[in-house]
């Protein structure tokens, strides 16, 4: 898969948008990478159709605004006949192509559809009783 990763973080920098409201220098390269994620599944799962002749370029769905979150967000202007059902049944792909936890897709509008990609944030750790967490440097079953 051709996307555009970040070499300082070694992931994929659309996940370093930085909060909302605030430009970074990474969103030109973000919203190119979700285009470029976009394209492939498209063209992956039949989401496209041929021009004329039979082997013209593909026409594809096209992403209108992206919001880059959290959560990262797009709008994608349907092809004539598709619905964003047809964008619903690929959750399961499309969350493993931008390597998000869930994916979640509705229909604003006629002929627009939703994209919602979802990151669930990991667990914090939560002291009980005013114990000090466990020394990470510590041998396996020595705490504190």
């Amino acid at each position: 898969m051709a996307t555009a990763a970040n070499p300082f973080f070694g992931r994929f920098s659309w996940r370093w948008a930085g909060p909302p409201g605030q430009d970074t220098v990474f969103d030109a390269e973000n919203r190119h990478e979700i285009r470029a994620i976009w394209r492939e599944v498209c063209a992956g799962y039949r989401l496209t159709r041929r021009v004329v002749p039979d082997d013209g370029p593909r026409a594809f769905p096209h992403i209108g605004q992206i919001e880059l979150g959290p959560p990262t967000r797009f709008t994608v202007r349907l092809r004539p006949g598709q619905l964003a059902d047809d964008i619903a049944d690929l959750i399961p792909r499309l969350a493993a192509a931008y390597e998000v936890d869930d994916v979640r897709v509705s229909q604003p509008g006629r002929g627009w559809a939703l994209v919602e990609l979802i990151e669930h944030r990991s667990p914090t750790l939560t002291i009980i009783d005013g114990a000090p967490p466990p020394d990470p440097g510590a041998p396996w079953g020595q705490a504190g």
